[in-house]
């Protein structure tokens, strides 16, 4: 059972995964580390920075969003996930000051940030750099050991923020937002086949559309002056 106090001695065996550090200008939002745990009444969730998140006289914030069905295809859209709840823990001078438990409506378009509304308050504590929250799995309409996949991300006052690229999954099923990107970009740039405009990088299937002419143009150079469309 993990006891929230903001210490990670309990967290010794249990699932953590390392995050690429040092790649914000910022050590007290730098993400170095993430765990999730689950036991029979509570989601444990454990953020570890480089600095202490809540030590600056201005304020950050901690938000880990929560893909509680395992579907891309419902909740607030990310590559690889859906976050059907998000939480968020802000804070400044070594206090969290607010810590809420949003949740997504699916009437909402997928890109919506907008589409979450707070459901509760989340228990969390900071202690040096570890962050630790619980959250009922009631709440989260979790059900006996089902999949789960999380997404964190820090962001400070002057908006730098840190999203951390490897996804926690409970059942070590886990994956990167950056493969997931590489692989949408890939199958986007495949080459595709069909009829009519062939997305191939051959232009001849275009002889028979109509095309504009561009008549004037106030570009300064021929490489980015545009003739027809």
């Amino acid at each position: 059972i993990i006891t929230l106090d903001g210490e990670a001695d309990d967290w010794v065996g249990l699932k953590q995964t390392d995050q690429s550090a040092n790649n914000v200008p910022s050590a007290n939002i730098d993400i170095i580390s993430t765990g999730a745990h689950v036991d029979s009444i509570y989601l444990s969730l454990l953020t570890t920075t480089k600095e202490p998140i809540f030590a600056s006289s201005q304020g950050n914030t901690i938000r880990i969003l929560i893909d509680s069905d395992d579907s891309a295809n419902t909740g607030y859209s990310l590559p690889g996930v859906g976050a059907d709840y998000v939480i968020e823990m802000y804070g400044k001078g070594q206090t969290i000051l607010s810590s809420v438990l949003y949740s997504f409506n699916d009437n909402s378009d997928s890109n919506d940030w907008n589409g979450f509304f707070a459901l509760s308050s989340v228990e969390s504590r900071t202690k040096g750099t570890n962050t630790e929250a619980q959250i009922p799995l009631f709440d989260l309409g979790y059900m006996n050991n089902a999949e789960m996949k999380l997404v964190w991300q820090t962001t400070d006052n002057s908006e730098i923020t840190d999203l951390a690229d490897n996804v926690v999954s409970l059942k070590n099923d886990d994956f990167s937002i950056s493969s997931q990107i590489n692989n949408m970009i890939a199958e986007a740039n495949s080459n595709n086949s069909g009829d009519g405009i062939v997305i191939d990088g051959y232009f001849g299937d275009w002889a028979s559309v109509n095309k504009e002419i561009k008549t004037f143009s106030s570009a300064e150079s021929e490489h980015i002056t545009l003739e027809k469309y």
